[in-house]
């Protein structure tokens, strides 16, 4: 059985989920079953609101999100020859910012690798 504390802690970790995903699902908006669980939403919602200042710039649209590049580049991975080619062709179709290529531990580089490598499986 689930305890009391364990609700709590998911039902702030859900708000925390909606905060940071900017879709307006305020305690406003989402019913809960008693007081404690929708004041732990509320501040979870909060604080997720607030940790995109620090993780979520404003110049990413969604088009930036991984799943988002993942599902361009196996679309179009059959187009390329190498993940490099994969890759910048992402950067521009997708509009990422100038010199976005240059950290080579991005993940843009596995999603381009792994593209590459699905069309081989």
């Amino acid at each position: 059985m689930i305890s009391r504390v364990q609700q709590i802690c998911d039902s702030y970790e859900s708000g925390f989920g909606h905060g940071m995903a900017g879709d307006g699902l305020d305690l406003a908006h989402t019913q809960h079953s008693d007081a404690e669980m929708g004041e732990a939403y509320q501040i979870g919602y909060e604080a997720g609101r607030e940790s995109r200042v620090v993780f979520s710039p404003d110049w990413l649209p969604v088009e930036h999100c991984r799943s988002h590049v993942r599902k361009w580049m196996r679309a179009n991975a059959k187009n390329f020859k190498t993940a490099t080619e994969l890759a910048e062709a992402a950067e521009d179709s997708l509009g990422f910012p100038p010199d976005f290529l240059d950290d080579d531990s991005h993940w843009i580089w596995e999603e381009a690798f792994l593209a590459m490598g699905a069309l081989y499986v």
